[in-house]
């Protein structure tokens, strides 16, 4: 499904051309439950530019991304976004509901905000980088664990678009594309520990 959606994404730049970073995985490997993906007439092959030491490039945002949310240092992650940044999802809780999140302060805010999430992990990611554009994508596993132990793990697909190089290529804006049942049974969960909680404070 989530190959699906890179390739549907990545149709909207007409230059039909995707780089894989040296040590992302080929697009051409076995992907996880077998097959392969195969992306037909695009072009994939390792970058090979090389930034300053002063400035940060499209993979290093990302390991930062994964780095300081999985540590819950959301007021350095906030930092990689420009200030008004905006952070979609694009299968959100209710159809036909616009689910955007506009400006650095209200998207950690979101991320950051509820004490009823204990951590956050992102893994078997593979990224994809479309050349000469500031947009980049990753298919990964997303994890959220809630206080009670509840476990949200989802494959997700992030379009990532960046501010650029000249100012260090901070997220300008992200659209998240995640499983929306599994989204959807996590924040109920997260709405059934806050109910308990305020039912506990009232005895």
């Amino acid at each position: 499904m989530h190959h699906a959606y890179i390739l549907q994404l990545l149709d909207k730049y007409p230059e039909k051309r995707i780089a894989r970073l040296p040590w992302g995985p080929s697009l051409d490997s076995p992907s996880e439950g077998g097959g392969y993906f195969n992306i037909g007439g695009w072009i994939s092959y390792p970058l090979t530019g090389k930034t300053e030491a002063h400035m940060r490039s499209p993979e290093e945002t990302w390991e930062l991304y994964k780095k300081l949310l999985g540590e819950k240092r959301f007021a350095d992650w906030g930092q990689l976004w420009v200030e008004k940044g905006s952070f979609e999802v694009a299968l959100p809780r209710e159809q036909g509901q616009k689910e955007v999140y506009n400006n650095r302060e209200n998207i950690v805010r979101l991320v950051g905000g509820n004490p009823d999430v204990e951590g956050f992990r992102i893994f078997d990611d593979e990224f994809f980088k479309v050349v000469e554009k500031d947009v980049f994508f990753v298919q990964c596993k997303f994890q959220a664990i809630a206080v009670s132990g509840y476990r949200y793990e989802t494959p997700m697909v992030l379009q990532v678009t960046l501010s650029g190089e000249e100012s260090g290529n901070m997220i300008q804006k992200i659209i998240e594309y995640p499983d929306p049942r599994a989204r959807e049974a996590f924040f109920q969960e997260l709405e059934s520990i806050a109910r308990s909680a305020g039912v506990t404070k009232k005895e």
